[in-house]
């Protein structure tokens, strides 16, 4: 059946004098839209001047309202291409939607080509943070394997099935790339690690204590070899762990992969790993590492330092050799050539070594080295920081503390994730290493773990964006330096709100002209 259709204009809608929609309101529609310049003349649907906007004696206006036509909009997602997710895409100005770009705070122009191609190679690789994300490269399974290999090679484990009354503890995997002065890649690290704290202590460990290396004996050693022209050299030991006697009966669960002899391994009968070697990972795996490692040294004449118990040292004079461990990294200097070349033989013929030549990231420190002297940052892992918080494209702020923020105790609600409060100051901490203008509001956050509220958070977040600010500063040390001891402190008087006693700032000892 075919029906005549026709449209009908719609007709005018008398709308009351003080309708938000009528003429003499806020023009709501006494402008174009898309011409923001345009007079008031141009009314949608109006058959009078504007003039009569202003006319009081008109109790009511007759508009013929018209429907605005919809514009379409695209409904795609804008997103970054994914092979860009591990970059920092902010170093270009004209692929950023933001008032605040990185590259305004952070620039690699007046760095030496040498060292750009290094710190470009340490934001570029990617670590992976689970098997499943290691799984998709070559690189990382020829990694694993690797470990395997190595681990079955030295008889790490034997594999049985799991005696009655003995437990096992879990195992995961941890990445990890060994990057050379130069920013090539040296090495993809892929370690087999235990669960420790699924270990019951004296069942299958007893004592776990091993010291590490302190961080002001790394910042002392790198001031001293600035100033007397040291040569530093850095050593990886491929395995550590697996150097230490295990003198504990632990079983360790059995991984995807791992070769079983053609044992089956059901429930009635699991298998598991008897450990015969400690692994990383182990409660006493690194206390096992530490002594086999110190007696070595004893053995080669080195005296180990009492104020540091990971730093060892020979000779005097020209023949002076200083070495320093932290678990498997090795730092060694000294004003002796033949003398360092000698230890790094020697160390080679007892464990299995990786040379990565001159130092350039230890310990997540970014150091580079010039005739005028050593700065050290950690601009890859402030970057990091405040890319996991989401402030990449905030605004930075200038002072690291708000100085009208009197925190307290007791003041404003309690903070809902209390760990994830704990686990940015941590970060905050170990970034004091390089940044000693965070020390105070840093110390001053460390007295609220306990029980965070949602104003020391804040001012966490406030501390983040102050060092948007400046990304890449550190500290420099001089090769000019007469290395005198020159100490100095901070402290306010009765600022402490909750005990009205006065706050002091973090003791420097520096080593300056």
């Amino acid at each position: 059946m075919n029906e005549d259709i026709s449209f009908q204009p719609i007709p005018p809608v008398n709308i009351p004098q003080n309708h938000p929609y009528s003429n003499d309101s806020n023009d709501h529609y006494n402008h174009d839209s898309n011409n923001p310049d345009s007079s008031s003349n141009h009314d949608y649907g109006s058959n009078h001047d504007s003039s009569s906007n202003h006319d009081s004696s008109d109790s009511a206006s007759s508009v013929e309202i018209e429907p605005p036509i919809a514009l379409h909009k695209p409904s795609r997602p804008k997103k970054a291409p994914s092979y860009l997710k591990y970059f920092h895409c902010n170093s270009f100005q004209h692929h950023i939607n933001t008032n605040y770009p990185l590259s305004d705070v952070l620039s690699y122009e007046h760095i030496s080509p040498q060292h750009k191609a290094f710190v470009m190679s340490v934001s570029a690789n990617f670590e992976p943070q689970s098997y499943k994300q290691a799984s998709q490269y070559p690189e990382w399974c020829n990694a694993m394997d690797e470990e395997l290999t190595a681990m079955e090679s030295n008889k790490t484990w034997t594999v049985m099935p799991l005696p009655l009354g003995k437990h096992t503890v879990g195992c995961r995997w941890v990445y990890k790339l060994k990057i050379r002065s130069t920013g090539k890649v040296e090495r993809h690290k892929a370690r087999l690690v235990a669960k420790g704290f699924s270990q019951q202590e004296g069942v299958d460990f007893f004592d776990t204590y091993t010291p590490v290396a302190k961080l002001v004996t790394v910042k002392m050693l790198l001031a001293i070899a600035a100033a007397k022209s040291w040569n530093m050299v850095q050593l990886d030991v491929n395995n550590a762990f697996l150097n230490g006697d295990l003198k504990e009966e632990v079983y360790m669960e059995i991984r995807p992969g791992l070769n079983t002899n053609g044992q089956q391994n059901s429930k009635s009968c699991p298998l598991a790993c008897k450990l015969n070697k400690s692994i990383y990972g182990l409660r006493q795996a690194s206390r096992q590492w530490f002594e086999k490692f110190a007696s070595f040294m004893l053995i080669l004449g080195f005296t180990q330092s009492k104020s540091d118990y990971s730093f060892f040292y020979k000779g005097s004079g020209s023949d002076y050799v200083a070495l320093l461990v932290y678990v498997d990294d090795i730092l060694i200097t000294g004003s002796s050539t033949n003398g360092i070349n000698f230890l790094k033989k020697q160390l080679s013929e007892q464990f299995k070594l990786k040379d990565l030549d001159s130092l350039g990231y230890f310990l997540g420190l970014e150091i580079a080295r010039s005739k005028e002297g050593i700065t050290v940052s950690q601009r890859n892992y402030t970057l990091q920081l405040i890319e996991d918080l989401g402030f990449l494209a905030s605004k930075p702020v200038s002072t690291p503390m708000d100085p009208r923020n009197n925190l307290q105790s007791d003041k404003g609600p309690i903070y809902e994730d209390p760990a994830r409060y704990r686990r940015l100051v941590g970060r905050l901490l170990y970034l004091n290493i390089t940044r000693p203008d965070i020390s105070f509001p840093v110390q001053k956050l460390s007295q609220f773990m306990s029980s965070p509220r949602v104003p020391h958070y804040e001012a966490a977040c406030h501390l983040v964006k102050y060092l948007k600010q400046t990304p890449g500063q550190g500290i420099f040390l001089s090769a000019t330096n007469n290395l005198k001891l020159r100490a100095f402190c901070d402290a306010d008087w009765a600022k402490c709100l909750d005990t009205r006693k006065s706050i002091t700032g973090p003791f420097q000892v520096p080593l300056v002209n």
